[in-house]
């Protein structure tokens, strides 16, 4: 059962950041450009459940504020730039023990989500010293513009 759970785990998240990977040098060149390609990941993105907190993000830093209004804002790094997906290392510094780690975070537009709101799925994989210490998959969203 546990190595069932293993797998199963591994293949997750092998395939949740599977996009993250340039092609070509070209590819990586295109990918650090200083704006991201579709403006849409400039709005906030508003969590749908309590785990998520409301997230805003540009190509160089990720803010990020708790549901009980604690707000911490991470240099970043963006590693991949697409229409539907973005993709940026950030360093996180805890503040309790000022113990630094990478963090990967990853949106992809999820299409037809609502009619009122573009959703987003948020991939966040913590990692210390090149060893994996969780990933974690959050859901939230952009409200749309009334026309």
């Amino acid at each position: 059962m546990i190595k069932k759970n293993i797998f199963f785990i591994a293949m997750f998240v092998m395939t949740s950041f599977s996009f993250i990977q340039a092609s070509s040098a070209e590819d990586a060149k295109k990918d650090t450009e200083s704006s991201f390609v579709n403006p849409i990941f400039y709005e906030t993105m508003e969590p749908i459940s309590k785990e998520a907190w409301k997230t805003k993000i540009t190509p160089n830093q990720i803010e990020e504020e708790s549901w009980s209004g604690f707000k911490r804002t991470h240099p970043c790094k963006l590693r991949t730039n697409k229409d539907k997906f973005v993709a940026m290392w950030c360093l996180l510094r805890r503040p309790d023990s000022q113990k630094q780690y990478e963090v990967l975070y990853a949106f992809e537009l999820v299409e037809n989500a609502s009619k009122d709101y573009t959703g987003v799925a948020q991939n966040v994989l913590v990692v210390d010293r090149g060893r994996t210490l969780s990933h974690r998959r959050y859901f939230l969203k952009i409200n749309k513009v009334p026309n």
